[in-house]
């Protein structure tokens, strides 16, 4: 019994690091890297082993993070995949991300019209090539959007595709108002079109605003939708690595009644546990 103890006792070690690599891999790299330094600090022999980590060693780490990351992901796409509500959703969303990209190519578009107007204008050379510059960012980004609105990608996928918009649609937006200002500011033109180009440029950055809130809550939307999979994907790695642990049992246990077997061949309860226990060893894998 103690030696079984013994046994359980180092084969669950062994397995509550897999377990916590698991863990780690579901981290975002700089939450991964706050989780390192945090243990590091208060772990003192982790401090003595990691000056004698090798390269192989720390190239072994990032494999098995990145294999129960790629596991867990798998395992998210293949359910999401058998759940034809799902897949509907995702299509939408997809749909809604492809629509969202060409409101924003369409948006540039309009900068291109605006920067032509502003060309003619000596005077209005800051304006112009900021208005330039923001219509070469939003077609970039609606490139970007365009091909990551997929349906077969996954709903976390989708999910940070659209938070991906958010923040560089408030700069455009930002920048789309500023260039009004400046336009505004050195306009030679009348009062009237100076007003009406101004509020355009306005309206402009006002859209941007509403398509990076848009944005927001397609990935809110997709997040919940992601949820569950996620979840699902994460116990049945869990599950897996615990399954590996009761395999790993069975076969040292095996393995050890069968050398008690082999020193005792005259002894049939001896005979017994080692056949016992190899099937179940069998069982278990």
């Amino acid at each position: 019994a103690e030696e079984d103890l013994g046994i359980q006792d180092q084969i669950e070690e062994q397995f509550a690091q897999a377990e916590r690599l698991a863990e780690l891999a579901q981290l975002s790299p700089e939450e991964l890297l706050a989780e390192l330094e945090k243990e590091l600090a208060d772990n003192e022999p982790m401090q003595k082993e990691l000056s004698e980590i090798t390269e192989d060693t720390i190239a072994e780490a990032e494999e098995a993070l990145e294999a129960a990351a790629e596991e867990e992901e798998e395992i998210a796409e293949q359910l999401e995949n058998t759940d034809e509500e799902l897949v509907d959703e995702k299509k939408v969303l997809a749909k809604e991300l492809a629509e969202l990209a060409l409101d924003i190519k369409r948006l540039a578009d309009r900068e291109v019209r605006q920067a032509s107007h502003l060309a003619r204008q000596a005077s209005a050379g800051e304006a112009f090539e900021e208005l330039t510059e923001t219509r070469e960012e939003l077609l970039e980004l609606a490139q970007d959007t365009k091909e990551d609105a997929k349906p077969e990608e996954t709903a976390a996928e989708l999910a940070q595709t659209a938070q991906d918009l958010v923040e560089p649609l408030l700069e455009e937006a930002g920048d789309l108002a500023e260039a009004a200002d400046e336009a505004e500011a050195v306009s030679n033109q009348s009062p009237e079109q100076a007003q009406e180009q101004a509020e355009e440029r306005a309206a402009n950055a006002e859209e941007a605003q509403a398509k990076a809130e848009q944005a927001q809550e397609q990935a809110t939307a997709a997040e919940a939708k992601a949820e569950p999979a996620r979840q699902e994907a994460a116990q049945a790695v869990q599950e897996a690595l615990k399954a590996e642990q009761d395999a790993a049992f069975a076969q040292q246990k095996a393995q050890d009644a069968a050398e008690d077997a082999a020193q005792q061949p005259d002894n049939q309860s001896a005979q017994d546990q080692a056949q016992q226990s190899q099937e179940t060893a069998q069982e278990a894998q």
